[in-house]
């Protein structure tokens, strides 16, 4: 399987990954995120919160929800609890009125943000067999 590393949080959107679990939390407050479209040995994403300090998310969520930078306005009250200006706020927006279950059932849903605190992201996708052609069709070098 061969890998392609990121750290830049948009990359995240690019993968076409239709599931996420929050998988654990690791050594050095590193919190995990494990990504897949139903084929995780051939495809997956796993996205690394470096020394977290704040989390507000679901336990597991869909492609409904896109990841990217709080802005300021959003990080203000996070850095505030947290006592640090020096903290990266990150934010994943629901931003579909409906979730499909992995049975394949609609939910109406809320649509919301939900926010985690680091000091840095790191993206690790995985990918096997003949997945070049899918990685330049979504802009991933």
């Amino acid at each position: 399987m061969e890998t392609r590393t990121f750290f830049d949080i948009d990359m995240a959107n690019r993968f076409a990954m239709q599931y996420y679990t929050l998988s654990a939390l690791e050594p050095n407050d590193t919190f995990l995120i494990v990504g897949d479209n139903g084929f995780s040995d051939y495809y997956r994403v796993e996205i690394r919160f470096i020394r977290t300090g704040y989390i507000s998310c679901p336990t597991g969520f869909t492609n409904a929800f896109s990841f990217r930078r709080a802005t300021e306005e959003e990080a203000l009250p996070i850095r505030g609890l947290l006592k640090t200006q020096e903290v990266n706020v990150f934010c994943l927006e629901r931003h579909r009125a409906y979730d499909i279950t992995r049975d394949g059932t609609r939910l109406e849903v809320i649509p919301y943000k939900c926010f985690i605190s680091a000091v840095s992201v790191e993206i690790t996708l995985y990918f096997g067999g003949d997945m070049q052609g899918f990685l330049k069709q979504h802009s991933i070098e």
